[in-house]
């Protein structure tokens, strides 16, 4: 029978039912940590996907009381072989204290491997006392426990930043239950921090497992963020909060327990003074600038692409600053976000494109696009610089002198050829009718009460039925009052006035908000709002950035200082309510 088993295995193996697992690995392990002077505990060594010999480590702060034990298990999980060996000893502590249990090592086929070594606690009576739940404080880099059965861990990926570089924060679980079922999380705030979330296929259960203390730990991923702090200093992060359910089964309901993680900080340097047309990116960046063409008539329309790529807060990426020529009619640029989250952080490119009309013929030149930004890695200010674009209008047939135009982008508008104006001689003459009545005029006037009696007639039934749909008329207004409002803002920040320009973008947030959601700006707070997206199925991204610009409103406005980025916000606030205007 033994035979027919191993030739069936063989075969699977020779025609791909079973991959065997490549991944050889040697690990050390207690059943108990910590654990009572006078209590047994068993240290298992264990080696995976090969075959060798062991040397145990240093067991001299131990008695032997049994082993060791030697076992052999062979698994097919989704068609995966693998195979296990594993040495198990049975020891009793000397002593009461702190032990480490040292690296052993193993000879095998794959090589020589090493365990790490396991941190051993030895308490004064039994090992129910020492295994009792307990609470921990730990600094930035520790996790805070409920007890060693199930803890939490905020982990950042970099201790010292500099404001405004991108810092990845992980809210992970570690657990030796069976089974457990998470009934509720509570994620700290974030303040002080502009923040991007990572997608939700990259949380859940790790597929390997960890050795802590000896004890191997179940990991779950709960979430995954890209912070980028708005404000220099030590900035705290809370503990998050956790409430689950263990040892259930389908007899069983199971027990109820909450741990709390550790709270972490993180020391965020202040940026050096300002250079060249710096306007808060902080990152490593390339641009590409790129026109279209460079040939045409006049009338005839240009697209420039202005591109930044590369890693850090490309969010928050403005356009650039470019003097374009007084006969260039421009339009706002229609912007382009071609974002990626990976282990390194949010990369990827935000493009600009700009719709350029040249209204008269000639040669222009495009002045270089300037972009400064702050390198962490180098530590300094970086300027990027595009070269002078030179620009070929031919006459077009639409081009005539003596005609004016303008654009929503320029103030001045400009006359061409009007010193001396043609005189066109009357060259017929004919007489006046000396009838009013049959002409052109006549009838027009004639027709006047009715046509304006018609229009009152509309006017009208439409005032009834709008104010029949108050909501309606909210929500279709809410748009033109929140472009008011940040008209308002516009003034202050050209200004300087930060406190008014803070209260002008909330008061055009809360207003628009109040309108296209049907609830009172007086009456409306933050779960509401939260709600409110929620329902209107606004991208939680949206959503994390509305509430983020709303906490750097409310501390602008009754904590000033001068920390904040007003232009920053107000193209934030802009993109925001644009956004919104998509959905809602």
């Amino acid at each position: 029978m033994g035979r027919w088993i191993s030739f069936l295995l063989l075969m699977l193996v020779g025609t791909g039912w079973i991959t065997l697992a490549a991944q050889t690995s040697f690990t050390a392990t207690v059943d108990k940590n910590p654990v009572g002077q006078n209590d047994r505990f068993k240290l298992t060594l264990t080696i995976e996907n090969a075959s060798g010999n062991i040397t145990p480590p240093d067991l001299s702060d131990f008695n032997l009381v049994f082993g060791p034990a030697k076992s052999t298990s062979y698994q097919i999980v989704n068609g995966q072989a693998s195979n296990t060996i594993s040495f198990t000893y049975t020891l009793i502590p000397k002593a009461t204290g702190e032990f480490v249990i040292g690296k052993a090592v193993a000879r095998t086929d794959k090589g020589t491997l090493e365990s790490a070594p396991i941190t051993l606690r030895v308490v004064e009576g039994s090992s129910q006392a020492a295994q009792q739940p307990r609470s921990q404080t730990q600094g930035a880099s520790g996790g805070g426990r409920g007890n060693d059965e199930l803890f939490a861990e905020i982990r950042l990926d970099k201790k010292k930043v500099y404001k405004g570089e991108q810092v990845i924060i992980t809210y992970l679980v570690y657990s030796r239950y069976r089974n457990i079922d998470f009934t509720d999380y509570d994620f700290p705030a974030l303040n002080g921090f502009y923040s991007h979330n990572f997608k939700e296929e990259q949380a859940g259960w790790k597929n390997q497992l960890e050795v802590i203390n000896g004890k191997q730990y179940r990991v779950a991923i709960l979430r995954r963020q890209i912070l980028f702090p708005q404000q220099h200093g030590t900035l705290r992060i809370d503990p998050m909060g956790i409430s689950a359910r263990v040892d259930y089964s389908f007899f069983n309901p199971g027990r109820a327990v909450s741990v709390k993680s550790n709270a972490v900080e993180l020391e965020v340097l202040p940026l050096p003074p300002k250079q060249g047309n710096f306007k808060g990116d902080v990152g490593t960046f390339t641009m590409d600038v790129k026109p279209d063409r460079t040939e045409l008539e006049a009338n005839d329309a240009i697209n420039l692409s202005v591109k930044i790529s590369g890693r850090g807060n490309l969010k928050l990426v403005g356009a650039p600053e470019i003097k374009f020529p007084k006969d260039f009619e421009v339009y706002d640029p229609k912007t382009t976000d071609r974002f990626s989250t990976a282990s390194n952080g949010l990369s990827g490119s935000r493009e600009f494109e700009y719709l350029i009309i040249p209204r008269h013929s000639g040669k222009y030149t495009l002045e270089p696009i300037v972009f400064t930004f702050f390198d962490p890695q180098a530590g300094s200010y970086k300027t990027l610089k595009s070269e002078p674009i030179e620009i070929n209008v031919a006459r077009g047939t639409g081009e005539t002198p003596g005609t004016a135009y303008s654009s929503a982008t320029r103030e001045d508008v400009l006359i061409l050829d009007q010193d001396i104006r043609y005189i066109k001689p009357a060259d017929t003459l004919r007489a006046q009718s000396g009838y009013f009545f049959g002409t052109t005029l006549f009838y027009t006037l004639m027709g006047m009460p009715l046509a304006l009696a018609l229009v009152v007639f509309l006017a009208r039934r439409k005032y009834i039925r709008d104010r029949q749909d108050i909501v309606s008329v909210r929500s279709r207004k809410a748009g033109k009052m929140a472009r008011k409002l940040l008209t308002v803002a516009n003034k202050h920040l050209q200004a300087n006035e930060t406190g008014p320009f803070y209260d002008a973008v909330f008061k055009a947030i809360y207003g628009y908000l109040g309108g296209k959601l049907n609830i009172d700006p007086g009456s409306l707070n933050r779960p509401q709002i939260q709600a409110g997206l929620d329902e209107k199925s606004v991208s939680a991204e949206t959503t994390a950035a509305l509430m983020e610009l709303l906490s750097r409103c409310e501390m602008a406005r009754f904590a000033p200082s001068s920390e904040y980025n007003p232009a920053q916000d107000y193209q934030e606030a802009a993109r925001i309510i644009g956004e919104l205007q998509k959905k809602l």
